[in-house]
């Protein structure tokens, strides 16, 4: 008998499911860390992430064996039973049975003290610390681990060096993977780090590939925690180098399906795809020849069919992660779901094409999937694979009902339902319910249930017992009302649209709930309550959609498991806006503010669908939280103004957004933040934030020595993005950009947006700068040419962009010869037009600064990396073709023999020489964002705050080589000048051209743009 690998492979839960739902196991309903990995291995050890050590997957004598570690001699009956509980127990943990197994555990750790069995003891008190680190409460853990590591190494270190058999340090090895969880998951992660290199020694020392891949794939996480992301990549690679090695084998497969995840997780699709079909070659190949050599022409699914169908699941993630392949993602989810032979496997891969087909709206297939998936959940038994697959059924079905008002539902019910379109009672499933309470809530109405104490959401987690009880009961309550015969007398309240979706959903979820607390499973029990909440948020029953919620909250913050409690935070601030109660409701998004900040680390280093879902499920709860706080509170005399403290707080919110919205883009958050206040850095200098809201425009002022101030158009967002469209249309789209009138009139509007409102203050304060923190599509036009009527906004200012004043390096620019390395390429290569202007470009910057310059084939990659590394150049001009993209995959600058991506040319760029020098000024001739990317301004941005350097000039189209040339060459004249500031140089820069009459136009020299330090 095989150990079924728990849902791990859904990639997309809805909305309100959160970030985290949607990308990460635990947040599906509270999965545990898998048995076995995605794949299911059938060799008798399950060697998986996470995994109990292996004994139970077949069950033969050998495994018997194995498990008694360095034991040469028969296991006697009282050892024999143990081992065998210990199956049980395993099989309990590998279905989400954590209470159970915990229990067992416990009675196993008795039975092996009282033999004297030190090896045994230590391997259970290993296994029990695994499942309390799901359970909790960690502290117990930690000392069990502890425990268990003092059995078997005294109280010194683990020596690798001691004389010890094979068995006794795979343990060793065992126990300290789990010691290195637990340190990770309590925030130590230089503590995990080192205690998962001590365990891939162990594993190094006997050979074991997976044990030393995997420990080495931990250590990658913990890299990535610590900021070290340069180092975690190149850890990666060197597994891949190490795997090349080995001889194929299904080892050998484990591995790279392993490390193929893990490469997908930071973003690198590409090698995660060739990582992926190595593994599936091996798999193929071993299956063909098992084939061969088989008798029985069945027997070719057994040891090989679940390991295919995970490594196709696997390659669907990837192809479906890379935003470019969603053709390919559904033909391996099909592949995979037709091949499994397990129905938890099949049931990953069917929920997953049913995602796809939710975001295609492709009804007709819904319908028809929906229901193998609903025949498919009544044969799977109590586990949390069960409760996952529910709250994710329930999830997508929302969301269509959200989008559309389509109820997908067919199959199982939709061949039982009475005129109304309600489930007939007998044909809906009974769960075990409580004695019927005296009051009962309907489903779409409102019932019974109290408004709560806006203090349950509190910073600290809710710990009174009467609260606990409270909302127990109510939750209890409802469950009640689900019993079919309940449902079957409220026919009159259920004639809403969507009505039947809605019983539907409803019974999914609160027999999720059921499942959940027949597991003692928290997290479950947490995801399947506020998963509830928001149904009945849906259907503005606020009430119980509040008390929904508050439990779901109070649960998640009694495990101190945060990527889920932020959620339910942001739902609770939702419900209580809609009740009229701003005060809590900025509390509780305030909380679930606070709660993302703390998993900063955590929330890019899960997987990459954290990217895909940002704008959905993390970037709302910023939004929504600046809303609130700006928007008019009610007085006794009508609307009063925000507070200083609320408009204070929003700014500090944007900040936080635009921090996050970098972190999704690196996919790790190793940007180092400072407080900088306005009056610090530049006198004369004022800041506007600006915010795209549903229905308004929100700006901040800062201005230096004054009080915030904030104004508020009352736009919708439609409109403003449709006024910006067409401004950068008027720029960049040849026939428009003839005459300057098609350009005037939307320049002008933006102005009147965001500058007229100021214009008394900027002049009162005697302000010469202008720095922006862009958000949204502002950030795909440039502020330069914005017009009053009579100027252009750089013939008034200085500007500067950037994401944040905490992001700000405020030196001053150094005083110091401003020795350049320019390089960049005339001619076409890889499939990019020739740049002939580019050689002149580079001649008219050696003639004003001392420059090296690396034109065409002196342009490689390589070249370039060892010439940074010779010197540290303080200014480095690069004109060649490049794409600033939302994706920091997709951000590349071309050479002469390949492309540098953000992330590879931060690499490049932060040489140890430069520690003490940073680069002052980073320039990207001829490089343009993404056409029909609408966040691609986020690739410049991240260029400008990860390469190192404390300005970078980038170009938001491509603009012709003659006005570029003449624009550079105004531009380095005005930087070599005594006491030269970089915006005010830029600016004259642009001046200088547009009083040409030949480029007055804003499309030749309002392109570029200066991010980040102006001085």
């Amino acid at each position: 008998m095989k150990n079924q690998p728990v849902i791990t492979a859904i990639v997309v839960l809805s909305v309100s499911s959160g970030i985290l739902g949607a990308i990460a196991p635990k947040a599906l309903g509270g999965d545990a860390p898998p048995l076995a990995s995605e794949a299911d291995w059938q060799s008798g050890c399950t060697d998986g992430q996470n995994s109990l050590p292996c004994y139970s997957n077949n069950y033969q004598t050998d495994n018997l064996k194995n498990s008694l570690a360095t034991s040469t001699t028969a296991p006697s009956s009282s050892t024999a039973a143990s081992i065998n509980k210990e199956q049980q127990a395993e099989q309990l943990y590998a279905i989400g049975r954590l209470a159970e197994a915990a229990q067992l555990l416990q009675e196993i750790r008795g039975e092996y003290a009282n033999l004297g069995d030190d090896l045994g003891l230590a391997r259970v008190l290993r296994n029990l610390a695994l499942v309390y680190l799901e359970t909790g409460p960690r502290s117990e853990a930690a000392e069990i681990i502890a425990q268990s590591l003092s059995l078997l190494c005294g109280d010194i270190a683990c020596d690798i060096s001691q004389k010890n058999g094979r068995k006794f340090k795979k343990l060793i090895a065992e126990v300290l993977e789990v010691q290195g969880k637990l340190q990770f998951s309590a925030g130590n992660a230089e503590a995990a780090l080192d205690t998962w290199k001590q365990a891939a020694l162990f594993y190094e020392k006997i050979e074991d590939i997976t044990g030393v891949t995997r420990s080495e794939i931990h250590q990658t996480q913990a890299l990535r925690r610590l900021g070290l992301y340069r180092q975690a990549i190149d850890t990666l690679r060197a597994i891949d180098e190490s795997l090349a090695e080995q001889p194929d084998s299904l080892l050998k497969a484990q591995a790279l399906h392993r490390l193929g995840d893990a490469l997908r997780l930071v973003g690198r699709e590409q090698e995660s795809k060739k990582i992926l079909e190595k593994s599936l070659a091996i798999l193929m190949q071993k299956r063909y020849a098992y084939r061969a050599a088989s008798a029985n022409a069945i027997a070719e699914k057994l040891p090989y069919a679940s390991s295919i169908a995970s490594v196709m699941l696997s390659l669907g993630n990837t192809a479906r992660e890379s935003g470019q392949d969603r053709k390919s993602a559904l033909d391996f989810y099909e592949q995979a779901a037709l091949d499994s032979p397990s129905l938890d496997l099949r049931l990953k891969a069917q929920l997953n094409i049913l995602s796809l087909l939710v975001e295609d709206q492709d009804f007709s297939e819904m319908q028809k999937l929906i229901s193998e998936i609903q025949s498919n959940l009544t044969q799977l038994p109590l586990s949390r694979t069960a409760v996952n697959a529910r709250i994710n059924l329930a999830s997508r079905l929302m969301d269509v009902a959200m989008a559309d008002g389509q109820c997908p539902v067919s199959g199982v019910w939709s061949k039982s339902v009475n005129k109304n379109g309600i489930p007939k009672s007998e044909d809906l499933p009974k769960p075990p319910l409580k004695t019927p309470s005296a009051k009962k809530p309907t489903l779409l109405q409102g019932g019974v249930w109290g408004r709560s104490s806006a203090t349950t959401f509190d910073h600290t987690p809710v710990s009174a017992k009467h609260l606990k009880d409270r909302l127990s009961a109510k939750a209890d309550l409802f469950l009640e009302m689900l019993r079919p015969d309940k449902i079957e007398s409220q026919k009159s309240n259920l004639e809403a649209k969507n009505s039947f979706c809605n019983v539907a959903n409803a019974e999914l979820l609160a027999t999720a709930v059921k499942m959940a607390r027949a597991l003692e499973d928290k997290r479950a029990e947490s995801y399947s309550l506020g998963v509830l909440g928001r149904l009945y948020e849906q259907n503005q029953q606020w009430d119980n959609a509040r008390s929904l919620t508050e439990q779901a909250l109070f649960l998640a913050q009694g495990m101190n498991a945060g990527d889920i409690a932020y959620q339910w935070q942001w739902q609770l601030g939702r419900i209580m806006r809609v009740q009229g109660n701003r005060e809590g409701a900025i509390a509780a998004y305030s909380q679930s503010v606070d709660t993302l900040k703390s998993l900063r680390g955590d929330l890019v280093a899960i997987s990459s669908k954290v990217q895909f879902n940002f704008k959905e499920t993390v970037e709302p709860v910023y939004r929504e939280l600046v809303a609130l706080l700006l928007e008019p509170s009610k007085t006794k005399h009508g609307k009063g103004a925000p507070s200083q403290a609320e408009i204070m707080k929003a700014r500090e919110t944007i900040e936080a957004l635009q921090l996050a919205e970098l972190d999704n883009f690196f996919r790790d958050a190793c940007l180092e933040v400072q407080a900088n206040q306005i009056d610090d850095i530049d006198p004369k200098a004022a800041v506007v934030y600006t915010i795209i809201l549903p229905n308004r425009l929100e700006a901040i002022v800062t201005l230096p020595g004054k009080s915030l101030r904030h104004y508020s158009i009352p736009l919708p967002q439609k409109e403003v993005e449709r006024t910006i469209q067409k401004m950068r249309l008027a720029l960049t789209n040849i026939r428009l950009r003839r005459a300057v009138r098609n350009f005037l009139p939307h320049s002008q509007e933006v102005y009147n947006w965001l500058i007229r409102p100021i214009e008394t203050d900027l002049a009162a304060s005697e302000i010469d700068t202008l720095v922006f923190v862009l958000d949204g599509a502002f950030r795909n036009i440039p502020i330069a040419a914005l017009h009053d009527g009579e100027k252009y906004l750089t013939e008034k200012y200085n500007l500067a962009l950037t994401p944040g004043l905490q992001l700000l390096d405020s030196r001053n620019l150094v005083a110091e010869e401003l020795q350049t390395l320019s390089a960049g390429l005339t001619e076409a290569r890889q499939g990019f037009a020739e740049l002939p202007g580019v050689g002149l470009e580079l001649q008219s910057i050696a003639s004003s600064l001392p420059a090296e310059i690396l034109l065409n084939r002196y342009f490689t990659k390589s070249n370039f990396q060892a010439t940074l590394n010779s010197f540290a150049f303080p200014l480095i001009h690069i004109a060649t073709h490049g794409q600033f993209s939302s994706r920091a995959a997709d951000t590349f600058i071309l050479t002469w023999d390949d492309r540098i991506n953000v992330v590879e040319l931060d690499t490049i760029l932060r040489a140890d020489e430069r520690k003490k020098n940073p680069i002052e000024l980073l320039v990207l001739s001829a490089c343009q964002t993404a056409v029909g990317d609408r966040r691609a301004a986020l690739g410049l941005a991240g260029v400008a705050v990860r390469a190192g350097a404390r300005s970078t000039v980038g170009s938001l189209w491509y603009v012709s080589d003659e006005s570029t040339t003449m624009l550079m060459s105004e531009f380095y004249q005005q930087l070599a000048q005594p006491n030269a500031k970089k915006a005010e140089s830029l600016r004259r820069a642009q001046i200088a051209i547009l009083q040409d009459h030949k480029f007055s136009h804003p499309y030749f020299w309002s392109a570029f743009v200066l991010v980040g330090n102006w001085q």
